[in-house]
């Protein structure tokens, strides 16, 4: 499986100034031991991974900044403390299941911290399989982390194709190209249990949950599953993008306890995931905040439940509260047809402001439905891709007076939130010619 999106990548002076600045700040504010990694052997001798993984005391730093060799193969690394890995860049360094064994299996209550590398091609086979990468009942911390290729594949159950953890921390990473398969499949890029989600400035892209042959339970979550009755998802900044599943193909939050847990997303983008059944982008029964951000061209199936009930492809709120607000909703579908925005349940309050929304199943803005004419899905300046609005668009200095109280958009700083009269809607500020500010280069690179 191979992932459309990958972050710009860096030079690699950048990659190294991130890393020692990133170690320097370990060293400073923590005080940690710093232990070296010096060579990519799998033996388990001094100096390697293993060893110093084995070795550390709880809340050491593992320092993998001089290694040349590129990748270091495994069969599964064990963490029983909490620790920080720091390695010399995501494009210098790949730790390697070989779609043998899960890369790292993490205790309960560890803290588990990791930048500047990838991990690719773990895998769980066995029949409840989770965590094909990354296996955690604790809480994980990534920052320019990908997470790639990796399986949690069993008859019963599949969860978490790239990581299973309790609470999850994302920031300027991509989890991409990973697989959770089973009679029942949650999460195909990430499940987590329990605890919160925190995903700044990063892509969810090309993942899939897949239900295997035979009686099915079905499959949720292509990107992203959290389940958690008290705990809240934090998204901004990102793009979740071609994920797969048979429903809620992009992500899915699920609570029974909808007053308590809750998702906020804003300045950022959930675009091109495909349902088999139902909600080809969001769906969630926490109380949902949903600001500045663009949900377009997702699929689904069907438009409804099997109760009649509506449920539309780009958004589904379920029993929950909802506030959506300077918002591009647009361009979904469901059987062929326009589906961009729904509710159900009884007893919520539903506040629709300063939207672009096509279709949906209540009361939408006046002046509803425009077409926002959305560009394709693209590198256009920051760490994620997003929809460019037309010059022209409806979009264009339509969003709430006083804005939104963020300085930049999704693209993050040298793109300001604001140029014209107003901001705009959507998670993309027009700006007419785009400079690249941020030292990243435009367009997409594939995924290596």
């Amino acid at each position: 499986m191979k992932s459309r999106w990958a972050l710009p990548a860096l030079k690699q002076t950048h990659l190294a100034t991130a890393a020692a600045a990133t170690l320097a700040m370990v060293i400073h504010d923590a005080g940690a031991t710093v232990r070296h990694v010096d060579n990519c052997n799998s033996d388990g001798a001094p100096g390697t991974l293993g060893y110093e993984i084995v070795h550390a005391d709880a809340g050491d730093t593992i320092d993998l900044t001089d290694l040349t060799c590129g990748r270091i193969s495994t069969l599964g690394f064990s963490v029983f403390k909490d620790v920080n890995l720091i390695g010399p860049g995501r494009d210098a360094l790949i730790l390697d299941g070989h779609l043998d064994y899960r890369v790292f299996t993490i205790s309960a209550g560890v803290r588990f911290s990791a930048s500047e590398l990838t991990i690719a091609n773990g895998v769980d086979r066995s029949d409840d399989a989770e965590g094909g990468c990354i296996a955690s009942y604790g809480h994980v911390d990534l920052t320019n982390v990908v997470v790639t290729n990796c399986f949690a594949s069993g008859q019963s159950s599949g969860r978490g194709g790239g990581i299973r953890a309790q609470s999850l921390t994302l920031v300027r990473s991509v989890v991409s190209g990973n697989l959770a398969y089973g009679r029942i499949a949650l999460g195909g890029g990430v499940a987590l249990f329990g605890g919160d989600l925190v995903m700044h400035d990063s892509i969810v892209s090309g993942n899939e949950a897949r239900s295997a042959p035979g009686p099915v339970l079905d499959s949720f979550g292509g990107g992203v599953v959290v389940g958690s009755n008290y705990e809240r998802a934090e998204i901004s900044g990102s793009t979740i993008s071609g994920n797969r599943a048979a429903i809620a193909a992009g992500m899915k939050f699920q609570s029974s306890m909808p007053y308590v847990s809750s998702l906020s997303m804003i300045n950022s983008t959930v675009s091109g995931n495909i349902a088999e059944k139902l909600v080809g982008g969001v769906y969630s029964s926490m109380y949902t905040s949903i600001h500045a951000s663009t949900i377009a061209f997702n699929t689904a199936g069907y438009a409804s439940d099997t109760n009649g009930e509506s449920v539309y492809a780009g958004l589904h709120v379920a029993d929950a509260p909802v506030n959506v607000s300077a918002t591009i909703i647009s361009n979904n579908a469901a059987g062929g047809m326009p589906s961009d925005f729904s509710v159900s349940g009884k007893g919520l309050f539903l506040i629709v402001e300063w939207n672009i929304i096509q279709s949906s199943n209540v009361l939408t803005p006046p002046g509803n439905p425009v077409d926002p004419m959305l560009r394709p899905l693209a590198f256009n300046g920051g760490p994620t891709p997003t929809h460019a609005i037309a010059a022209g668009s409806a979009a264009i200095d339509a969003g709430p007076w006083g804005g939104t109280g963020t300085l930049f958009d999704q693209r993050g700083q040298g793109f300001y939130r604001r140029v014209g009269a107003e901001q705009d809607i959507g998670a993309y500020e027009y700006q007419g010619d785009s400079v690249f500010a941020d030292g990243f280069d435009p367009g997409s690179s594939p995924m290596r």
